[in-house]
């Protein structure tokens, strides 16, 4: 499940980049995504009848992780808007490391040797995989890139915990009902509704949605059955994906070190598979 959904974020990115060449922008999609995605996920709930309402705290714990959504998509456009693209990757993706230290804190224990190294390695492999630069810094991009990456390892933690007590559905139901209304909310306030001019920019924005409704459910599932860190780990994977779509759909080409980048993400992969002895 974790690697199936690092593949189709990692897929999610260039295809959306497409549609954007077809009329659309990032908060259009970004609303219809988790529009989508709740009118699935509420159909689901209605025909299985399973009921909506929740004990206060878990609506409060699901609306939670959906605000941290809201920073995650917020964080990261924001900041590409004062640093390049491959630095806010880097800086974002230093989550695994947060989401680590915050485990091992609350389980009061140090961090295991395997989850360190696959971390340090899965961060190092990323770095090299987009040719990251660090002579653009810039104190508010790299801010908000933190931002982004601490809504990410804020989601993990508080939906592992809530989805034991809520379940996987409904759980992702309502953190994407509040992820849609900060969305929304963010679109209409830039009047930034910008919809396909096209036929295939329609079937482009079906299919980012289809990709990125899979990617959401089977995190929240991985979440579940793995635990945040090594869910974070794999997650890793996610801009070796993008890069591999972008080769082939946006005729772009890896360099010697980008290569050696993907061959450290999957030997963290393999790392982050293992259990500690």
């Amino acid at each position: 499940m974790a690697v199936l959904s690092a593949l189709c974020y990692g897929a999610a990115l260039p295809l959306s980049r497409l549609a954007y060449d077809h009329g659309a922008n990032a908060l259009t999609i970004m609303t219809l995504r988790y529009l989508a995605i709740v009118v699935l996920l509420g159909l689901w709930l209605h025909a299985t009848g399973t009921r909506f309402r929740m004990a206060p705290r878990l609506m409060l714990a699901c609306a939670a992780v959906g605000v941290c959504f809201v920073a995650i998509s917020g964080g990261t456009l924001a900041s590409v808007s004062f640093i390049p693209v491959n630095l806010t990757v880097v800086v974002f993706y230093t989550y695994p490391m947060m989401t680590l230290l915050v485990v091992s804190a609350i389980e009061r224990r140090r961090p295991g040797t395997l989850e360190l190294l696959a971390i340090v390695l899965a961060l190092l492999g990323v770095g090299l995989a987009v040719q990251v630069s660090f002579e653009t810094l810039n104190t508010a991009g790299v801010g908000f890139a933190l931002l982004a990456a601490v809504g990410v390892a804020g989601s993990f933690l508080i939906a592992s915990r809530t989805i034991a007590a809520a379940g996987t559905t409904r759980t992702t139901f309502y953190a994407c009902a509040m992820a849609l209304l900060g969305g929304a909310t963010l679109t209409l306030a830039f009047d930034a509704v910008a919809l396909p001019n096209s036929p295939f920019g329609v079937a482009l924005i079906a299919v980012v949605i289809a990709v990125f409704a899979t990617a959401v459910i089977t995190m929240f599932v991985a979440v579940r059955l793995i635990g945040p860190v090594r869910l974070a780990t794999f997650l890793c994977l996610e801009p070796v994906m993008a890069i591999f779509i972008a080769v082939l759909a946006l005729d772009e080409h890896l360099k010697s070190g980008q290569w050696l980048g993907v061959g450290l993400v999957g030997l963290a992969l393999l790392l982050a598979s293992r259990r500690e002895t």
